[in-house]
């Protein structure tokens, strides 16, 4: 994971039931509504993603102070009432995994190398998952996975990790995962950009190419999932593809003053507050 920051689906399983339904129809009679002793499992199918929804907009922002006050995160169990209710239904229209590695393996934009061009084309959506894929625990997302010329720099020990673990902020969600009881496999990380720089990680990437792998690759792997957003542009991607979110800053970005301790305090009651 780098250190550096820089569709609506409610209308899904209606449309699917009712293409059910004609389906089902008999040889030569028009396929109508469905009966009325089948509409309450439609009614509840819509009302649970409809409610699902309604929340995206709630959103829970993580500050960066250092003193113990500030450090204090006020999120709790509370903060999901209601999201496993609906978990189910909301799964029910996620795309195999599968998929969403074939989208990552087709997008592609002038100027990047693909994860292919530099050696890694593995059966995950990004390398880092070879370490941190749970189907279940907090997603996390930074803004890319490195650039290429760092994984040429590093190819033993990524194709070993899948990550740097002497990278800020991995060194930093190290501190987090011991203090939250927790281990990376825990965790299910990935990326809002797809593609790697070319030279460095600090290159900038325009938020419309942000968002355009957002929208192809990553908003598939959230759905019904528990997202923290680390840094500016993950956060922004989220909100632009409506997804429910806590936002930190990204660990491993400097000009905070803070120390690893410190910010792997912060990231730690955020992950403690999401299983």
């Amino acid at each position: 994971m780098s250190d550096y920051d820089g569709g609506g689906m409610s209308g899904v399983l209606a449309a699917q039931e009712i293409q059910q339904w004609a389906a089902q129809a008999p040889a030569g009679k028009p396929a109508g509504p469905p009966p009325w002793w089948e509409l309450p499992a439609l009614l509840v199918a819509i009302v649970a993603l409809t409610c699902v929804m309604s929340g995206c907009s709630a959103e829970k922002a993580v500050t960066g102070e250092s003193d113990d006050a500030n450090l204090e995160m006020r999120f709790g169990p509370a903060a999901y009432a209601g999201a496993e209710s609906a978990d189910t239904v909301l799964r029910a229209a996620m795309i195999p995994y599968e998929q969403i590695v074939e989208r990552r393996r087709k997008f592609s934009i002038p100027g990047y190398a693909t994860l292919a061009e530099v050696g890694f084309d593995w059966p995950v959506v990004t390398p880092y998952q070879k370490a941190a894929r749970s189907e279940t625990g907090p997603v996390l997302i930074g803004l890319h996975w490195i650039d290429a010329q760092s994984v040429e720099a590093n190819r033993a020990v990524l194709e070993e990790n899948g990550y740097l673990p002497k990278m800020a902020f991995n060194q930093i969600l190290d501190i987090a995962l011991t203090s939250a009881g927790m281990v990376r496999a825990d965790l299910y990380v990935t990326q809002a950009f797809h593609l790697l720089p070319l030279h460095q990680r600090s290159e900038s990437v325009p938020m419309s190419h942000i968002h355009a792998s957002f929208d192809a690759i990553t908003r598939h792997e959230l759905t019904g999932r528990r997202v923290i957003a680390l840094g500016d542009a993950a956060a922004a991607a989220c909100r632009k593809h409506g997804v429910s979110l806590t936002n930190v800053f990204h660990p491993g970005a400097r000009g905070r003053g803070l120390t690893h301790a410190e910010k792997g305090r912060v990231l730690a009651q955020v992950l403690v507050a999401s299983r």
